[in-house]
């Protein structure tokens, strides 16, 4: 059996819409709100900020006067006020160390790294390697342990010197040397 085949018909095409006045004003409209809106919300941004700063200023006032519960308090809440402010993760970072919670104090200082900017970003790598320095030197913790800490402590120590080689040469020293020796498990 022969089968017929028709001639299918070619899809029309569509012509495209002549430019209109109305499409302009419209999309002059939509970029007017869209910018009226950012104009509006960036006085806010500012204003977290700078509750941010003042919250943390509070907090490390706080801290000085070894008023812990109210340090630990204003420092959180500057973090959530503002996230990207590294100044806050550093104090907090401080503050934890201070009061000997070192895995809080690691918590922080990570945290606060990849939104700090070159200086900032240098102290906290180097308090990082600090805190974990003093975490490899705690003879309660297993020896394995101690020296995964010692060894965490090499390249946040290593790129804060890179950052700034004049502050933390001795503790880079530490690290390493904490790695050479060999105490008993």
């Amino acid at each position: 059996p022969l089968t017929r085949t028709t001639p299918q018909a070619e899809p029309q095409r569509q012509r495209p819409c002549p430019p209109h006045p109305a499409n302009d004003t419209l999309a002059v409209v939509l970029v007017g709100s869209f910018l009226l809106v950012l104009a509006l919300l960036a006085p806010q941004v500012a204003i977290d900020r700078a509750a941010a700063m003042r919250t943390m200023n509070e907090g490390v006032a706080l801290m000085r006067h070894n008023d812990t519960a109210g340090a630990e308090k204003a420092l959180s809440r500057a973090t959530e006020l503002d996230p990207g402010l590294s100044y806050a993760w550093l104090n907090l970072g401080h503050y934890y160390r201070k009061v000997e919670r070192l895995e809080d104090a690691v918590k922080a200082l990570r945290t606060g790294i990849p939104v700090a900017e070159r200086p900032v970003k240098a102290e906290l790598q180097a308090q990082l390697g600090r805190v974990l320095l003093e975490q490899a030197s705690d003879a309660t913790r297993p020896h394995a342990q101690r020296m995964a800490q010692a060894a965490a402590a090499v390249p946040e120590l290593e790129a804060a010197i890179e950052a700034e080689p004049h502050r933390v040469r001795t503790l880079l020293r530490l690290a390493r040397s904490a790695l050479t020796k060999r105490a008993p498990p």
